[in-house]
């Protein structure tokens, strides 16, 4: 065997074993949660593709003065899709419905694909809600400040000649 000399270095077994230790614990940390997230994406996907085929069947209902629980032509809802019918992003089919029902993914029961009635609801008080009088605060032109409150989407209006729902 040969053997070293002082100004030859090198690493250990011990020292590579750690190394190897230490990737192999981050490894079994990350790698569950890439995988969770990548699960959550897909189900965030499918849920707003579900969104889009609502949004597209009352379109279709519309036009076609169909009456609630009326049944809908899927071929006909994907023409008011813009990038043709919506694909699940793990493999899930879809399923239209009729007018006035929420659209369902086949893996709603498995893997939560589900859209729910509180997103509905959760929508129409975000349109109408609480955080329609917060204004901006924009200075007017008479350089007085803004009586708007908080970040709301609502419209402040500056005292004297002020402008709407500026910063």
């Amino acid at each position: 065997m040969r053997r070293r000399s002082a100004n030859q270095r090198g690493f250990t077994l011990l020292e590579i074993m750690i190394v190897v230790f230490i990737i192999g614990v981050l490894a079994a940390l990350g790698i569950p949660n890439f995988v969770k997230a990548r699960v959550e994406t897909q189900k965030n996907l499918c849920l707003s593709n579900l969104r889009i085929i609502e949004g597209a069947k009352e379109q279709y209902a519309l036009i076609n003065h169909k009456p609630q629980g009326g049944a809908v032509d899927e071929n006909e809802v994907d023409r008011f899709v813009k990038n043709g019918p919506p694909q699940c992003p793990a493999g899930g089919e879809y399923t239209y419905g009729v007018v006035g029902t929420t659209p369902q993914c086949s893996l709603a029961e498995e893997q939560g694909h589900v859209l729910s009635a509180a997103y509905w609801q959760e929508d129409e008080q975000g349109e109408s809600g609480e955080e329609e009088d917060g204004g901006g605060g924009g200075r007017g032109k008479g350089g007085g400040k803004g009586k708007g409150k908080g970040k709301g989407r609502g419209q402040g209006q500056g005292q004297g000649q002020g402008r709407r729902g500026q910063g």
